[in-house]
């Protein structure tokens, strides 16, 4: 008997199941991880009132808005996939403000992070789980702090991984019940992954690479529906990326660039790469990924054995993808010292982070006995045994993983102040409760602290699971630890890293002054500092003042012809063609300035 052998729920009995919850501790527990999951994810999706990242999430913004009618803003940024820009389209339709829409979305990525609560616990269901427990685990991963302060932004992360896990949940199910229409679910939800964020890109080879032994084992029904589905959505999709690369962005490198990064990494940096992200899915998961990892290793090897390839097989797969995807992006960084998160990034990995900690859950609440001295029959011994199995090998993968980078990372990781542009917190949201700061003014990884709590956490989980009765208790610990983790996170990083942002680019205002007034951007530098860049402030402007057309120009070669320019605060060539600055923004290096003959 293997460690999977408790009994799930099979093709024949399919049927939904209700989420009916008992008046039990179970059900008080699950009901209270909602509630207290939806304030966090509301608290933070209110708050936000401004961008913060002028690349991403107006990247995603200005497809929304050149999708829904308005004009191609011209983003200085790599292109960013449409399939989040199409649900937030009906937005522009209704608001045609900019930062109304931005707000908009805010919200929209806090709903998408509540409703991964459902798709997760129905997924729960479906691997043997109570409804109570796959409620109180689906809670845990949308509380972890890399899910939970993802939702105050406006970011694709947590649409993604709503779609990522309900693509999940569909290749379960058509995984048991063979039908042709859950394969064209599955499909057509990887395929659409794949259109909100491209690092999936690993999701539609795994559909196709699954299709493909469907079809060879005479499945034709069922392959057809899955290869058809993924590959038609992907390819509209892409088709629709590509558009929006050249009349947004007009530029068409990000995916030579990718290409050249997965083929160019070093031998050296890229081993390094890999070992920070390990360390990163284990310490921001409390560990909870590892048994997540077995999870599904033993789902693939009895498909193996039983040559039924189905959602497990699948999952690696495309799991795997994403990996070496996330770790080439950022190895050339990392062989630079560029920044000190991306030896540890985080982001990329996080829809298959959230997937293997709920795996890691569904593992050990099938696994937990009871209670220590419940029952004497060789069933609950066995059950013991095996969890007591688990659970050592758990803490000594924590340990190795931890102990090994840490041990790395003291000898070749630098600190902030020793790489180029110190670091930023939103590609390792995960482990930004610990504290980063070394000495005033520097930075480092939170080895010990990550270690030490993440390790505590782990074994004070795996002990109220052999010793409380209640299998939800364990589960309601992780929980305290991940709701905890994220208000500290938000407090003492999160806030103060990006709360400056609100008050920034103040001369939209000043702008809206002047009425129908006419405005351009000019990217001229500071002679007093010419080696500031003026990208975010590009950025933003055009984005603030949409749907009004801000053209950008030189501000040297070719002077503006509009009635406003945001420039510098010193712009020689401007005040030598007679432009008359009126304010500026302390903030940034902008200022705005009138053309010869303007009353201002």
């Amino acid at each position: 008997m293997t460690l999977l052998a408790r009994p799930v729920v099979t093709a024949a009995g399919l049927r939904a199941r209700g989420l009916r919850l008992p008046s039990t501790l179970s059900g008080v527990l699950a009901l209270t991880a909602v509630t207290l999951t939806t304030a966090l994810l509301v608290t933070l999706g209110v708050t936000r009132t401004s961008p913060v990242f002028f690349g991403d999430e107006i990247g995603y913004l200005a497809n929304t808005i050149a999708i829904g009618g308005g004009p191609a803003l011209r983003i200085d940024a790599d292109s960013y996939y449409p399939g989040w820009s199409l649900v937030l389209v009906p937005l522009w339709w209704i608001l045609r403000d900019p930062l109304a829409l931005y707000r908009g979305a805010v919200i929209l990525s806090a709903l998408s992070s509540l409703a991964t609560i459902p798709v997760l616990a129905a997924l729960g269901r479906r691997l043997g789980l109570r409804t109570a427990h796959a409620v109180l685990a689906a809670s845990v991963v949308v509380a972890l702090p890399a899910h939970a302060l993802m939702a105050g932004f406006a970011l694709a992360e947590s649409f993604l991984v709503l779609v990522v896990a309900s693509a999940v949940l569909l290749a379960v199910i058509a995984a048991r019940a063979e039908t042709v229409r859950w394969y064209l679910a599955a499909g057509a939800a990887s395929g659409f992954a794949f259109v909100v964020h491209g690092r999936v890109a690993g999701i539609v080879v795994a559909a196709v690479a699954w299709a493909i032994l469907l079809l060879l084992q005479r499945r034709f029904r069922a392959g057809s529906a899955l290869l058809a589905s993924a590959l038609i959505i992907s390819a509209l999709g892409y088709a629709l990326y590509r558009h929006l690369e050249v009349v947004v962005y007009r530029s068409t490198g990000r995916e030579a660039d990718g290409v050249a990064k997965l083929f160019g990494s070093a031998p050296a940096a890229t081993a390094l790469g890999t070992s920070g992200q390990v360390w990163y899915l284990v310490v921001a998961t409390a560990g909870l990924a590892i048994p997540g990892v077995v999870f599904v290793i033993l789902r693939a090897a009895s498909e193996i054995r039983s040559r039924r390839p189905g959602w497990a097989l699948w999952f690696g797969v495309w799991a795997l993808g994403l990996a070496a995807i996330s770790i080439t992006y950022v190895s050339r960084s990392v062989a630079q010292r560029d920044r000190l998160d991306l030896f540890v990034y985080g982001r990329y990995l996080e829809p298959a982070t959230d997937l293997l900690a709920f795996f890691g859950m569904v593992l050990l609440v099938r696994l937990a006995p009871r209670a220590l001295g419940a029952g004497r029959s060789a069933a609950p011994v066995r059950l013991r045994r095996r969890f007591v199995r688990l659970g050592i090998a758990t803490v000594g993968a924590f340990a190795v993983v931890t102990a090994g980078f840490g041990l790395l990372a003291h000898a070749v990781v630098p600190t902030a102040d020793e790489t180029t542009s110190g670091w930023n917190p939103m590609n390792v949201l995960g482990i930004v409760q610990y504290g980063w700061q070394l000495g005033a003014d520097d930075a480092a990884l939170p080895l010990v602290q990550a270690a030490l709590i993440g390790g505590g956490v782990l074994l004070a989980v795996l002990a109220l699971g052999l010793l409380v009765r209640h299998r939800a208790v364990m589960l309601a610990l992780a929980l305290v630890f991940a709701l905890g983790s994220s208000l500290v996170a938000q407090t003492r990083t999160v806030a103060p890293a990006y709360g400056g942002y609100a008050s920034a680019f103040t001369l939209t205002h000043a702008v809206d002054r002047f009425g129908s007034a006419s405005v351009s951007f000019v990217t001229a530098p500071d002679p007093l500092a010419p080696n500031r860049s003026s990208v975010i402030s590009r950025n933003a402007y055009e984005f603030f003042l949409a749907p009004r057309v801000v053209p950008v120009v030189s501000g040297t070669a070719a002077l503006p012809t509009t009635d406003l320019a945001i420039a510098r605060k010193s712009w020689p060539a401007g005040v030598e063609a007679g432009w008359r600055r009126i304010t500026w923004d302390p903030g940034y290096d902008n200022a705005l300035w009138s053309r010869p003959g303007l009353d201002p």
